[in-house]
């Protein structure tokens, strides 16, 4: 009995069921990505200042970071990511169908009925 307790124990990976947690580099990326917008960083994204970044790409010189109105700028931010791969910055997994009407989760596509307030007309 005891053998079978040593060996569950000892065998297998530990994981918490039911948890995704982000990666190390998924964080550090998002770090970067975060650290774009703050001094002394924000001065040469100063045009894409209010746009939200989509990509960076890490180079020798620092990070090249990529906006969602098109623009690319050059960021000297030293990373210890692996230079020439380009990093997505997902701030939100894209919505997805809800289980049902009560479903708590803010991020499902609801097909919400139009119900015309009192005070409309």
């Amino acid at each position: 009995m005891i053998l079978f307790l040593l060996a569950g124990c000892l065998g297998g990976e530990s994981y918490a069921p039911g948890y995704a947690y982000p990666s190390f580099e998924k964080t550090r990326v998002r770090q970067y990505c975060t650290a774009l917008y703050f001094p002394p960083y924000v001065e040469y994204i100063a045009p894409s200042r209010k746009r939200k970044v989509t990509s960076i790409e890490s180079r020798t010189h620092g990070l090249l970071a990529v906006f969602a109105d098109g623009r690319s700028y050059r960021v000297p931010l030293q990373t210890d990511l692996p230079a020439g791969q380009v990093f997505y910055c997902n701030y939100r997994s894209e919505p997805m169908p809800c289980a049902s009407d009560q479903d708590w989760d803010t991020r499902c596509l609801k097909d919400r009925p139009y119900r015309p307030g009192l005070f409309r007309y």
